[in-house]
């Protein structure tokens, strides 16, 4: 691996999530964001995000709940500066979704997808969350629309652990 880069331990973690080795998943993107602070890169939501699932499997919350708002400070760093996107915006609402489900009576949510979401630009990632979020929201006629979607995308993705345990 590339000492100076994060994302071969978050490629790491991925893989070793998606295989439900949640343990060996957390070390590795915790490594990652290791890597991520000592070069100064300043911090990507979805490392955090994708650090805060690995803990939540773990039944870790309050490492979870942590690394969740690590990744909205992000999202809501960027949105400042004007780089936000409808996938940002996805994932945000799915942090915020989690932080209820973890702690409703310390973090509210409210459903507030975009307008203009546009199914067939999103990438396979952001799908996941979205068909997550109509999920616990219980938009079920969403989520067969997002879910076939994102099996034409990338038929793996709807193995992804967290999806699965939703739909089960």
């Amino acid at each position: 691996l590339a000492p100076n880069s994060y994302l071969g331990q978050e490629f790491l973690g991925q893989a070793y999530y998606q295989l439900a080795n949640f343990e060996a998943s957390q070390e590795f993107r915790s490594a990652a964001i290791k890597v991520m602070d000592s070069t100064n890169i300043g911090g990507i939501h979805q490392v955090w995000g994708n650090l805060g699932n690995s803990y939540r499997q773990l039944k870790q919350n309050d490492e979870a709940i942590e690394a969740y708002l690590n990744a909205l400070k992000i999202i809501e760093r960027d949105k400042l500066r004007g780089n936000i996107t409808i996938t940002d915006k996805i994932y945000q609402q799915f942090y915020s979704l989690i932080l209820n489900k973890l702690s409703p009576t310390q973090y509210k949510f409210s459903l507030n997808l975009p307008d203009d979401l546009v199914l067939e630009e999103l990438d396979a990632s952001a799908t996941v969350y979205l068909a997550l979020i109509q999920r616990y929201s219980n938009q079920q006629e969403q989520v067969d629309k997002t879910l076939a979607s994102l099996k034409q995308k990338c038929p793996g993705y709807v193995t992804f652990p967290d999806l699965q345990q939703a739909l089960n």
